[in-house]
Order: structure tokens, then sequence, then C-alpha cells
């Protein structure tokens, strides 16, 4: 993790209208959220700040569920479905990352680590640029909810809130200039507990696919927030559903988004 010095300013969230989010049901496994996160969009959670080697970070967190809650209002037209997350914040350095798949289910196993550089692929061909580095097999990589310990990566681990497929964790510099604005951490599990999960063509419709999931959850890590909920059909729209492989490909709002990005 590398930090540009500036001044971070919150990114123009209204915090204090938005709800508190407490720890989860009683359900076995780690919670999605850590304690006082606030709901400030669809799926999206402000964790607060933290103060890493002097320098102040600031987190989010995109919780990924099954189906879709609702979908109303007129739709946008297909290149304006994309969200950027805080004052659009990317990364500036490029940084390797880690997986942990000894808890992925059968199905994805030994092939998540190549899983994800396939569809790492698919957004840095759409931006035309490397955005992260070169992925690597870690069995004791874990994603600390609410701490920034300067490894991005992804596991699967039980999460213990209803309907939550996953979870990505994003830390950055989200306020002032926009030379100092920058990603510098990203976390993401997946729930083993809840899903069957597969990587099949053509797809099992009892199952979640992985690469529909993981696709979605990369975008966040590299900047994307989710769009409207009349995006449907876009990577980034917050909700997926069993059988679901759509995600896998982009949608022009997903490589409008990247596009502004990169």
């Amino acid at each position: 993790m590398r930090i540009v010095t500036g001044t971070a300013l919150l990114a123009g969230v209204a915090i204090a209208a938005a709800a508190l989010v407490g720890t989860a049901s009683g359900k076995g496994g780690r919670s999605a959220l850590p304690p006082g996160a606030v709901q400030v969009a669809e799926g999206t959670y402000y964790l607060g700040k933290k103060v890493v080697d002097g320098v102040e970070l600031e987190g989010y967190a995109f919780i990924h569920r099954k189906q879709a809650a609702r979908s109303a209002g007129k739709g946008k037209p297909s290149g304006s479905c994309y969200s950027l997350l805080a004052s659009g914040a990317k990364w500036k350095v490029i940084e390797s990352w880690q997986v942990d798949p000894s808890a992925a289910p059968s199905a994805v196993g030994s092939q998540m680590a190549s899983l994800m550089t396939a569809d790492v692929g698919t957004w840095e061909s759409a931006a035309g640029t490397n955005i992260f580095g070169n992925g690597s097999i870690n069995q004791g990589y874990d994603a600390v909810v609410s701490a920034v310990d300067g490894r991005n990566g992804a596991q699967f681990a039980a999460i213990s809130d209803p309907g939550v497929i996953a979870v990505t964790y994003t830390w950055g510099r989200f306020g002032g200039p926009a030379k100092f604005r920058e990603l510098v951490e990203w976390d993401m599990v997946f729930d083993n507990q809840d899903f069957p999960w597969s990587n099949s063509t053509p797809a099992n419709s009892s199952s979640m696919d992985f690469r529909n999931i993981d696709a979605h959850e990369l975008g966040h890590a590299m900047g994307l927030g989710h769009p409207a909920n009349t995006c449907t059909e876009e990577t980034m729209y917050a909700f997926a559903s069993l059988g679901e492989t759509k995600k896998r490909d982009l949608n022009p709002g997903d490589i409008a988004g990247i596009n502004a990005l990169y």
C-alpha cells in the first residue's frame, strides 16, 4: 500500500442523515459489516476513518445481495448506468493481490486465483490499462473488516447476514483535490454458508456463478459503486440471482464507468 500525502475529507456523504447498521443476526459466521457502519446508498456503507502511517483514510463496504429488492423509476441510457466511488478515487499504483482458496467450494477451489485473474483482465481490457498487479495464493490471507493491513485480496467465509452473497471493502483517500484522491486497499469475502457455488457453462441454475459475482466485486475494488436500481443489466447492478452469468461480461454502463476512472 502506498499513500499520496495531502488532506483527506469526507466525500460529500450525508452521514448524519443515514441509518446506523449494527452487528449481524445470531447466525454463525462473520458479519458483513462492523458495528457503526452507516448506509449511504443502495448496498453501500461508510466504514469511517482510520489513520495509517499518519495519513487519514476512509472506508466503504459494498454489499452484493441475492435478488432485486425493487426496480422502480424510468430507466437510464445504458451508457450512464454507472456510479463512481467517492469523487472518482482510483488506483494510482499497481499492487499485487492474494487469494485464500482454503474455504472455497470445490467448484471454485484451486481455480479461484485463475478465475479472478480472468475477471481482472475483463475490466483492464475495457479500461485499456493495467489496474491491478499479479494475484497469488496465500492461505494466510484474511479480509479484516474494519482494519487496513496493506494487503489486497479475497477469500470465502461464512457471512452471517441473510441474503449477502459477497462483500467488498475499499479504503482510500476520497476528499481534497483530485491529485490526492486514490484507493489504497481492497478486500472481499464470498459467502460459503448460504449459497452453493459453481463455475460452469451453461450455468448451474441452482448455484451462484463465481465469475458472475467476482466480476461485480472487482468493479468495486477498482473504484465503481452501484448504479441506479433501473440499471438491471449492468455488471455493477447491486443484486444477483442463482444461475445468473450476465455479469461475466461488461455492459455499456460498466465500460463507461471504468473509462471515466482510468
